[in-house]
């Protein structure tokens, strides 16, 4: 090898070691970025968003060593055996065949961000309202829990006694709004629907809620009390222009990419602040719950953030046992996994668990079936 063959060498391999390096430990921040509030400290929250990127970047570059037989394979290694412990949190491997006796006995439990009912026609499609009550009537869920809730006093679009009607069983109900349009008479927050008879109500107050919020249903399933939590945590607010820049990075001049990465990064960090302080909230009120827990809602945030940490700790995770292939419950290119959930408390034992492929929303529905502790004990 001449001595310049052996400079471009050395050079490469110092190259690739810096981003091994730089890949690595960014890595290793993602895989404990759950742990840390973005309150705290933010930038942590970044790497975590960023978790299957780095992760796939680790696994060229482990390909990469171990062709050259570099000795940085087996740094790599261990930095993707720990990397990967958090990977059943987006991916699974299962292929359960649910028991569909323990199905019919079990609760339905669906979650929907709703999008307002396809109200602004974001999907440039006239039959997606009726096609969302179709769905919604097919499920006939003994639980729902819809985000951005829509509902009209006349008849306009979509009225509240249409959505009970379809609904069927789960005639028992919560609403609560965030906003409310006299000149349209129109009603836009959140909904639980229940099968089983509602005895309290009420909210977990955030500060500074704009829509988001947080709403909890007490229920009686089988003569014990169940609390249902449903909620919406603070949204990126992405607007046309950013998901523009997110479709083609490359489009605009230097100067203008620069000033779109900001604001996006500035969004982001927003949101992750108020989605950490938000789930603190909510930790704070379901460790003074008495009751069973199920909570479900569009977290619109990851499942290694900090916001999903702090609301699932000690609860079970469908998708856990039941998922399969890589979860994912938004419909836009961005962000590309989960960010709605159903989660409970150990003591109800997961039956199925499904991710809806309905387009009709910017996000997907998901459904759980759980048997609750009165009849796991007699199966």
């Amino acid at each position: 090898m001449t001595k310049r063959r052996r400079k471009i060498s050395a050079f490469l391999r110092a190259l690739f070691l810096i981003t091994q390096i730089l890949l690595g430990l960014g890595l290793m921040i993602a895989v404990f970025s759950p742990r840390i509030s973005p309150q705290t400290f933010w930038p942590t929250a970044f790497l975590g968003l960023g978790y299957p990127l780095l992760l796939a970047g680790n696994t060229v570059l482990l390909v990469f060593w171990g062709f050259k037989k570099d000795r940085m394979f087996i740094y790599t290694l261990i930095v993707l055996i720990i990397g990967c412990s958090q990977l059943r949190q987006f991916f699974q491997w299962n292929n359960p065949t649910p028991d569909e006796g323990l199905k019919s006995e079990g609760i339905r439990i669906l979650t929907y961000n709703v999008r307002l009912f396809d109200y602004y026609n974001w999907t440039h499609r006239k039959e997606t309202k009726e096609k969302m009550m179709k769905f919604l009537q097919k499920e006939q869920a003994d639980i729902v829990c819809l985000q951005e809730f829509f509902s009209q006093d006349t008849a306009l679009h979509i009225r509240e006694s249409d959505i009970r009607r379809v609904l069927g069983k789960a005639r028992y109900s919560h609403i609560e709004y965030t906003a409310y349009v006299r000149k349209h008479k129109q009603h836009f927050g959140i909904a639980t629907y229940s099968s089983y008879p509602v005895i309290r109500r009420g909210k977990v107050p955030f500060e500074d809620n704009g829509n988001n919020i947080c709403i909890y249903t007490d229920v009686v399933i089988h003569g014990d009390t169940v609390r249902i939590y449903n909620m919406h945590l603070q949204s990126l607010h992405f607007g046309a222009e950013d998901y523009h820049f997110l479709e083609n990075p490359g489009d605009g001049d230097q100067g203008q990419t620069l000033k779109d990465s900001r604001r996006i990064a500035g969004k982001l960090k927003n949101a992750f602040q108020k989605r950490a302080h938000q789930a603190d909230l909510i930790r704070a009120h379901m460790d003074q719950c008495p009751y069973l827990k199920i909570i479900c809602g569009d977290f619109n945030d990851s499942p290694i953030s900090y916001a999903y940490h702090t609301i699932a700790d000690g609860l079970t995770d469908d998708f856990h046992a039941f998922g399969k292939g890589w979860g994912k419950t938004y419909v836009g290119l961005y962000p590309a996994f989960r960010i709605d959930y159903i989660l409970h408390s150990p003591e109800f034992t997961p039956v199925s668990y499904e991710i809806g492929t309905e387009n009709l929303s910017d996000h997907y529905p998901v459904m759980s079936v759980v048997l609750p502790p009165s009849l796991a004990k007699t199966n």
